[in-house]
């Protein structure tokens, strides 16, 4: 029997089909598949499987502790907060797959669905086993104090017995409620870090390399969500926001580009097409608006609510 793959997915995009066919037919050869998710897939991609299991309950975080990322420069401060975080829904996945097949399988790999593996890099995921010794876990360092929940390999009985302490989405929250640096709120990396801290360092091998770095030819991480649409990773971000203390709203643009290699973006922003040079450290522009704002980025569409937008105080952008 060849060792278990739990893949973790929300498929409801073209892009994040896509991109998961191509993360199971990397794997598919060398692994049993379980693919476990909470937006149903069609029967193709379930034949690429061993295993498929579909929880439609999909618990999404709606807190006022949502993890928040932000951004200074010069001109302004831009601080942006999730408005829906799913790391209840990927640890629920996890462990509908486990409860069924523990008795299959000793152990396990959990791997997020939008990972491409290369030849080279399915060898060492092969041999990754090799360095765990007498210890029951292995996790990769994400920054110091902070695991990652991308790639994690676990022995089964270990995984259900210690990290199966949460019932449900309130018990996340609640359990994660206290956490202070490195850990946050909400985050299932935390979740993962503050457990194996507190509890089982010593039972657990931690790689001190970042995911990118050890499966170096390989893409990790390649979709990012926004608004809960999966799109590919790009060079830059792009946020509607309100600005603090007023009910403007403004289209803003930030270069994550280190290079800041020349590039055309297009963008139509409701009724109003305008072209971004990627080398632009960032832009910003109000935007007027009636119940809903379109947006188009290099031919992805969204389309906000304006109400949304407003009730989200905490993502906000201040003038200097």
């Amino acid at each position: 029997m060849k060792t278990l793959i739990i893949i973790g997915s929300y498929p409801n995009t073209q892009i994040s089909i896509d991109v998961l066919k191509k993360c199971i037919e990397s794997l598919n050869k060398n692994f049993d598949i379980a693919l476990s998710t909470h937006y149903p897939v069609n029967v193709d991609i379930q034949h690429m499987c061993n295993y498929y299991f579909y929880d439609s309950e999909n618990p999404v975080i709606q807190e006022n502790n949502n993890p928040i990322k932000w951004f200074r420069n010069e001109l302004f401060y831009l601080q942006v907060k999730h408005l829906k975080n799913h790391a209840y829904a990927a640890y629920s996945s996890i462990l509908n797959a486990l409860n069924v097949l523990h008795k299959q399988y000793s152990d396990f790999f959990y791997i997020n669905g939008d990972t491409l593996f290369s030849e080279t890099d399915i060898l060492k995921l092969i041999n990754l086993k090799d360095q765990i010794g007498n210890k029951k876990a292995i996790f990769f360092k994400e920054f110091e104090g902070m695991v990652d929940a991308k790639i994690f390999y676990s022995d089964i009985k270990f995984f259900i017995k210690e990290f199966s302490n949460i019932n449900s989405k309130d018990d996340f929250v609640k359990y994660t409620k206290s956490f202070v640096t490195p850990y946050v709120s909400n985050v299932l990396e935390s979740y993962f870090a503050e457990r194996i801290d507190k509890y089982f360092s010593n039972d657990i091998f931690i790689i001190n390399e970042n995911l990118g770095k050890y499966f170096d030819t390989s893409q990790i991480d390649v979709l990012d969500s926004i608004n809960g649409n999966p799109e590919k990773k790009r060079d830059y971000q792009v946020h509607l926001v309100k600005e603090n203390k007023s009910n403007k709203i403004f289209f803003v643009y930030i270069n994550n580009n280190v290079n800041f290699e020349p590039k055309k973006i297009n963008v139509k922003l409701n009724d109003e097409e305008f072209v971004l040079n990627n080398g632009n450290y960032s832009f910003y522009k109000e935007v007027y608006y009636d119940k809903e704002v379109y947006l188009n980025v290099e031919n992805s569409v969204k389309i906000y609510s304006v109400d949304d937008i407003l009730k989200n105080k905490d993502s906000y952008i201040q003038f200097n």
